[in-house]
C-alpha cells in the first residue's frame, strides 16, 4: 500500500513550537554596552553622591549668599558651604564639578525633625583632617594598590605604622573612608594617583615610599640576592627579566593600580609567574630567610598554569617608561 505524506507534511510545517530564534550578531549589538559597563571595576554613579541642602536653623559656617534654589531646597554652591551642612569633602568636590543639569538632587539633612532646638551637624569640614585623610588614601593606594574602604575590620584593613607613628594619624581606614565621602573611593579609577606631583612631598613620606610601593614584593628577591639553587642557570633569561622588574625605577606602568595592560600580553601574570620562578632558582633555606625578613609575605605557592617565565628572553627586560618618583631637574 502506498503512502502519501503531503497532507501530514503540510500540517507539521504549520506547527508552532514556540521557539525564539535569536540572531547572535544582533543580540550582541543590543548587549554590547551592558557588557562593557559591567566589566568596569571603577564605577561611580550620581546616586552614590550625597549633598545636603541648608538646614533651616542657624549653624556655624552656614552659606547664605552663594546659594541656589533647587526644587525648593536652598543649596550652597561653595565647598565650604556644602561641607558646613555635613556634606563629605569628595561628595562636595564632585558635586560642584558637575554641570547643573547633571547634579544629583540635594537631600534634606538626616537629622531628627521632632526636636525643640537645632541639632548639631556631624561636621566633615576640618581641612587639616581632610588633608590627613587624603594622604592616608594616597598612601594606601601607592603602597597597597587600593583605597581604604568603609567596610573591613582592623584585621583586613590595618593602619600602616608610618601613618600612625610618624604622621600621627589615629583614624582607622574605615573611618578615613567615611570622613572623605559617602561613597567608596574604590569606585574611582585609581589612575588619579599618578598625576599627583610628588616633588614637594614631605621628606619623611618620600623616605617611606623609597622602601617600596605596591606590586614589587615578589620582585625583591631578584634584587637582593643571586639565585643559589643548583641548576638555576636553566632559567637565566627569566631571572634577568625578573631582576629588571626589581632594579628599574618604580613605575606607574608596573604599579597594580595603574598597570599597563600590555604587560599581561608580554609577560603573562607577573606575580603568578614570579611565584613559580622563585622556588626554581632559590633554595628553600634562602626562601625561608626572605619570609623571615619580610622580603616575602610567605613561601611562594606554585601554580602550574603560569609558565610564561619559560618564554622570557633577555630582550624582554623591563624598562620603566613612567617613573613614579621623578628625578629633580
Amino acid at each position: 500500500m502506498a503512502t502519501n505524506f503531503s497532507r501530514i507534511t503540510t500540517q507539521v510545517r504549520s506547527i508552532d513550537f514556540g521557539v525564539v530564534n535569536i540572531d547572535p550578531q544582533e543580540f550582541a549589538n543590543v548587549l554590547q554596552k551592558y557588557i562593557l559597563q559591567g566589566s568596569q571595576r571603577y564605577t561611580l554613579s550620581l546616586s552614590d553622591i550625597h549633598v545636603y541642602a541648608n538646614p533651616p536653623w542657624a549653624y556655624i559656617g552656614k552659606e547664605e549668599i552663594e546659594v541656589v534654589d533647587v526644587g525648593g531646597k536652598i543649596v550652597a554652591t561653595t565647598l565650604e558651604g556644602l561641607m558646613a551642612t555635613g556634606t563629605r569633602f569628595l561628595d562636595a568636590v564632585i558635586y560642584i564639578s558637575l554641570d547643573d543639569d547633571q547634579k544629583p538632587d540635594p537631600e534634606e539633612h538626616p537629622v531628627p525633625k521632632d526636636i525643640t532646638k537645632p541639632p548639631s551637624i556631624a561636621l566633615y569640614n576640618n581641612h587639616s583632617e581632610v588633608a590627613k585623610c587624603m594622604f592616608f588614601s594616597f598612601f594606601y593606594l601607592l603602597t597597597r594598590a587600593r583605597a581604604p574602604a568603609k567596610t573591613g575590620d582592623t584585621t583586613t584593613q590595618t593602619v600602616p605604622a608610618f601613618l600612625q607613628n610618624v604622621l600621627s594619624i589615629s583614624k582607622q581606614p574605615a573611618e578615613v573612608a567615611d570622613y572623605l565621602s559617602t561613597f567608596d573611593m574604590n569606585h574611582i579609577d585609581p589612575a588619579w594617583i599618578k598625576h599627583i606631583e610628588l616633588k614637594d612631598i614631605g621628606r619623611e613620606a618620600l623616605n617611606r615610599f623609597g622602601l617600596g610601593v605596591a606590586g614589587y614584593r615578589l620582585t625583591a628577591p631578584f634584587k637582593l640576592r643571586e639565585p643559589d639553587l643548583k641548576g638555576w642557570e636553566k632559567y637565566k633569561s627569566a631571572v634577568e627579566v625578573a631582576k629588571s622588574f626589581a632594579t628599574e625605577p618604580a613605575c606607574w606602568n608596573f604599579h597594580p593600580a595603574t598597570r599597563d595592560p600590555d604587560l599581561l600580553t608580554r609577560y603573562g601574570n607577573i606575580n603568578k609567574n614570579l611565584s613559580n620562578l622563585i622556588p626554581l632558582v632559590y633554595t628553600s633555606a634562602t626562601i625561608d630567610e626572605f619570609v623571615e625578613s619580610k622580603t616575602l609575605f610567605q613561601v611562594p605557592i606554585k601554580e602550574a598554569a603560569y609558565t610564561n617565565y619559560t618564554t622570557w628572553t633577555i630582550d624582554m627586560k623591563y624598562k620603566c617608561a613612567s617613573p613614579i618618583f621623578k628625578k629633580n631637574p
